[in-house]
């Protein structure tokens, strides 16, 4: 048989083990299996080829990394190290022959040369080639060679082992800041994530080097992990490697990134079922949030064990807080009974001295039965001074999540533990959501910022009473509860919230407080998404919901929170600004002044300060007639800008550019007329700038400033102007430009998004929101070129838009338009708002 009837023949093979392997990872419970029999396949592949393909069988070859390990899943990378003594052509040609066959099978692989003496000089260097040499076995050759390279592999590992374990715990923490610090994310890397695979590998790597245990059965029968713990240990690593498996074979390529998109392919492969609450991929991501959750607890808990390795000080610093508390080595121990109220206390001191209760307190706390006790007023009591600590509790009521504190004082809290939404909004489970608000409300204890809104929420956080500060937190912790039923959430939440406050013996004016917080809390946030707040009407109407200055205060602090935790976009600096706009006019009018008080003070000072830097005639009229509200949304730098610019302009239309650290706005001065902001939506999207926001300013009769904020912070003006000049000659060009970038390819995340919004397509018009506007709001899958697609139908029925505010809710686009029809009124015919809704429902489909 020659090179290549082997390979045909292995790809035979390989193809029949694989069906039979996913037949196995099935029906089992753990993924074990499909490790071992899959590696012991690599084995002998390798054993055939060496025996039938090298012509120098002195050497040795040496498997690595997981392939090392035992544990290859199905598309796993393959690591290999032929070990020589003598190089000759026979060692190049089989390393060529070596990588050509397992390409050619399908791997990724890496084949390394060494001697010994590179092995031991190489790992002197570097850690990482330490690290896989660590995780080595012998696949075939010289076993002589074999048992010298496992001598100088001891050597190798003694090599300065402090300096290498300090690396590996820093290693270890950095990469968990990098994924968030938390398991419960919306895509988790089930291999390098908090709580992924590679916390069980850097505890491996840490324990041999310091111990020289091979694995973690070894580590239990050296007593360096309790029974326990390997038990809870085994059972998440078989899961994870069960869960990888079917990943593999789902994607049928190498992938660690459980997508959302995935996901009910993966849960079928591993036979989950949907219950009477959750989905079968619900089930599933519930499943993984409990075994990643469990991995991470105890790889950190290892991990810790092994700090008084590498601390100079090798003495436990110990004090003591009563006679059953002490503090040892930054962790409070806990030596008394565990009953409800001494662990509230035991939270109560981790709060004041600033010191996180140790893992086998939390284990403690984890596995008593404190649901059996009943709460009394003391325990409410405790729950309320560690709630109203005038001090960062994030900390501490993340360890009360961790031992299941929370789920058992609130079991309302607890039906949304590991609840993953099927959106690309959220990027954390509601429970992981609502800590992670609690951690942003805390920051502002101590953040630093440049920013003045901050700041003010900072003051206002700070001033808070003792009973205000309890509301805030309390409301940040709960205001999700309703997500289990999916639908209107905030209301149920708040229905659930009485239920609560009742037990918690809250009081008549807290309980309806936390009521009023949790129903409205998403009230600013869609506020400053979906309507106009230079339109007076919209600062009415959250008036008429928010009655005081206090409740607002805590409603601000409510939305800032929420916000942050979302993801990584939806707090920016532009929603800050429209935050801090809208809250301003909300406090001018329950002072009983006009709304618009300090708009108008900014804009005459700004005027005033602007006419002293000019002369001309032009600049004066073209400065007076620019409306106060966009001289208050302009520093006094770009209003001169747009003054040299517009003011003395021959053309009829302009453009300005002014560039912000987190968005661009694009000044358009320009003739009033209707189908005009189509054209510029147009030429925005031959220029890929993605449109936030629209508005129209009108100066007199016949001129306008329409001014688009963007994402993209690097437009350029000379390139508008000609994309413009070339859709004034050439009429199909917007629409043959739009035609391109809607037929390009699409990445994973863009094509899940269509997939998952496709059907959550509305169009609804509104004459209530505004005196002056029929308000129309869209939801429809997030594209490229919706803008242009909607404001052209509005082009082709005549219809003037008045401003746009775009939001992007994950996959679904969330645009209102404030529209007037071709006489400039509001739209009340019922003909024509169904021919409207029609149009848009025809071109969104």
């Amino acid at each position: 048989m020659n090179f290549s009837e082997f390979i045909t023949e292995k790809l035979h093979q390989k193809k029949i083990l694989f069906e039979h392997l996913r037949a196995i990872n099935k029906k089992t419970k753990s993924g074990r299996s499909v490790l071992k029999i899959h590696s012991r396949w690599v084995d002998e592949l390798i054993q055939e080829f060496y025996k039938n393909f090298s012509h120098n069988q002195q050497n040795c070859i040496i498997g690595l990394g997981g392939y090392g390990r035992n544990q290859l899943n199905p598309y796993s990378d393959i690591d290999l190290m032929i070990l020589y003594t003598k190089l000759d052509n026979s060692i190049e040609e089989l390393s060529k022959n070596l990588s050509d066959l397992l390409y050619k099978l399908g791997y990724d692989t890496s084949v390394t040369v060494r001697t010994l003496k590179d092995c031991y000089e190489f790992s002197k260097k570097d850690d990482t080639i330490k690290t896989s040499l660590m995780d080595s076995k012998y696949v075939c050759g010289s076993q002589k060679l074999f048992c010298h390279y496992g001598c100088v592999l001891k050597k190798i590992i003694e090599i300065d082992k402090t300096s290498y374990v300090k690396t590996k715990i820093e290693s270890y923490q950095k990469r968990h800041t990098k994924y968030g610090n938390t398991v419960f994310v919306l895509e988790p890397n089930i291999k390098e994530g908090v709580g992924g695979l590679r916390d069980y590998h850097s505890v491996i790597w840490i324990y041999k080097a310091i111990f020289g245990t091979k694995n973690a059965l070894d580590m239990k029968k050296q007593n360096l992990m309790t029974d326990f713990d390997y038990e809870t240990l085994t059972s998440a690593l078989y899961f994870l490697w069960r869960l990888r498996n079917a990943m593999h074979f789902v994607s049928n390529s190498k992938n660690d990134i459980l997508y959302i998109n995935l996901r009910e392919a993966i849960a079928n492969d591993m036979l989950f079922y949907p219950s009477s609450y959750f989905s079968a991929q619900e089930r599933l991501m519930r499943k993984y949030y409990y075994y990643a959750r469990k991995m991470q607890d105890i790889c950190e808990k290892l991990i810790n064990k092994t700090s008084a390795y590498v601390n100079e000080n090798k003495n436990p610093i110990i004090f003591e807080i009563d006679s059953k508390t002490k503090a040892v080595n930054n962790f409070i121990e806990f030596f008394g009974e565990v009953d409800l109220n001494n662990i509230l206390v035991l939270f109560y001191y981790s709060i004041h001295y600033c010191i996180p209760l140790s893992f086998e307190t939390i284990h403690a706390i984890n596995t008593a039965n404190i649901t059996s006790q009943k709460n009394d007023s003391l325990t409410f009591k405790l729950f309320r001074m560690i709630f109203s600590f005038p001090k960062p509790i994030y900390k501490q009521i993340y360890q009360m999540h961790k031992s299941n504190l929370l789920n058992k004082l609130i079991p309302e809290f607890g039906k949304i533990y590991c609840l993953s939404e099927y959106s690309m909004y959220h990027k954390y489970t509601v429970d992981e959501h609502s800590l992670q608000a609690l951690y942003f409300l805390d920051e502002l204890f101590n953040k630093r910022t440049d920013s003045a809104f901050i700041m003010r929420l900072q003051h206002i956080f700070l001033s808070l009473n003792e009973r205000d500060l309890f509301l805030i937190r309390f409301a940040v912790l709960l205001h999700d509860i309703g997500k289990l039923k999916k639908q209107k959430h905030e209301i149920l939440g708040a229905e659930m919230s009485l239920e609560i406050s009742d037990r918690f013996g809250l009081g008549e004016q807290l309980k309806q407080d936390l009521y009023f917080l949790i129903k409205n809390h998403l009230l600013i946030n869609r506020v400053i998404s979906y309507q106009d707040i230079d339109d007076s009407k919209t600062v009415l109407n959250v008036l008429n919901i928010i009655k005081d200055k206090r409740v607002l205060n805590l409603l601000v602090l409510l939305t800032y929170a929420d916000m942050n935790a979302v993801n990584d976009n939806v707090w920016s600096k532009w929603k800050e600004q429209l935050l801090e706009t809208l809250y301003l006019k909300l406090i001018m009018s329950l002072e009983k002044k006009d709304q618009n008080e300090l708009l108008l003070i900014d804009a005459k000072k700004k005027k005033k300060d602007i006419v002293k830097q000019i002369q001309e005639n032009s600049m004066l009229k073209f400065l007076n007639s620019i409306p106060d509200n966009l001289i208050f949304d302009m520093d006094k730098q770009t209003i001169l800008r747009l003054l040299k610019k517009f003011s003395q302009s021959q053309k009829e239309i302009n453009f300005l550019i002014e560039q912000k650290d987190e968005y661009g706005r694009l000044f358009v001065f320009a003739k009033e007329k209707i189908g005009f902001i189509n054209k510029i939506a147009g030429v925005m999207l031959c220029a890929n700038a993605s449109i936030i926001l629209g508005k129209t300013y009108a100066l007199d009769k016949n001129n306008t400033i329409v001014v688009f904020t963007t994402s993209n912070k690097n437009l350029d003006e000379n390139y508008i102007m000609e994309l413009f000049e070339k859709s004034e000659q050439n009429e199909s060009f917007l629409d043959e430009c739009a035609q391109k970038n809607s037929n390009k390819f699409l990445n994973r995340l863009e094509k899940t998004k269509i997939e998952m919004s496709i059907k959550r397509i509305e169009v609804e018009v509104d004459n209530n929101q505004s005196d002056i506007f029929s308000v129309v709001r869209i939801h429809a899958p997030d594209k490229l070129g919706l803008l242009y697609d909607i404001t052209k139908v509005f082009k082709d029925l005549e219809i003037f838009i008045g401003s746009i505010i775009i939001d992007t809710k994950g996959e679904v686009a969330v645009d209102t338009f404030y529209v007037l029809s071709s006489n400039f009124k509001k739209i009340y015919d019922n003909k024509f708002i169904d021919l409207i809704k029609a149009k848009l429902y025809e071109i969104l489909s």
